[in-house]
């Protein structure tokens, strides 16, 4: 009914301001702040550390504390509020995310292979190539792009790590789709040759509610999107 509507908004009007009134107080007991926030390795490598020194410029009484681990224990450490937001790669319901980067996958693959000469690889030239999978890291979204071209991929190896594909690939025994950010933590040049068309992953932060404007987690937002908008990460 009306009424239950206006009371449900009235509520969350309530909420608001009491989460507003409570950062002041904060600020006025405790000038230094804290935002707890966990991301998984390769943001924590590429994009963390320019975030980091760009926020603290802007907002030097307020410390972000960063917690290394990958998305599916970041959403746990969400829920169990070890942590006050994260950022991770893949979409999750019934939490506030906002989009941050598009992370572009790559093939890669040994410099003597037949496909490494192209400008451009697409989906359906990896048909019958030895993939070598990540597992519990992009692995979903990867057999989502051969679902969504009909291919049933040929997966030769899974491993726990980019880092042993990688290996395996050096030696010839495969190929592997990686995103870029991947690629950048690896210190050794490998031969990629990039998608076609573009295929990403989706990189959000993510939290268990929608910041108040002013908060640690809101000003991260805010600084996160600056960089992005200037091309800066």
């Amino acid at each position: 009914t009306a009424g239950h509507r206006i009371v449900h908004h009235l509520r969350a009007i309530n909420r608001e301001v009491n989460a507003v009134k409570e950062i002041a107080e904060q600020e006025k007991q405790n000038p230094q702040r804290t935002l707890r926030l966990g991301c998984f390795p390769s943001v924590c490598a590429c994009i963390l550390p320019a975030v980091i020194r760009y926020f603290e410029i802007h907002h030097p009484n307020i410390k972000i504390i960063p917690f290394e681990e990958n998305s599916t224990a970041i959403i746990d450490s969400l829920q169990n509020e070890s942590i006050d937001a994260g950022v991770v790669h893949f979409p999750v319901s019934g939490m506030y995310s906002v989009p941050i980067y598009q992370d572009k996958f790559t093939v890669v693959l040994p410099p003597n292979h037949a496909l490494a000469k192209n400008s451009t690889i697409t989906v359906e030239e990896l048909m019958g190539e030895p993939l070598i999978i990540s597992k519990g890291r992009y692995e979903l979204s990867i057999m989502a792009l051969f679902k969504e071209k009909n291919i049933t991929p040929q997966i030769k190896y899974e491993f726990n790590h980019p880092d042993t594909a990688i290996s395996f690939i050096r030696q010839g025994l495969g190929i592997a789709l990686l995103p870029e950010l991947t690629l950048k933590t690896i210190a050794d040049e490998l031969w990629s040759v990039p998608l076609e068309p573009t295929f990403y992953r989706q990189i959000s932060l993510l939290a268990k509610e929608k910041p108040v404007e002013g908060s640690p987690l809101f000003l991260l937002q805010m600084c996160t999107e600056q960089l992005v908008v200037s091309g800066k990460i």
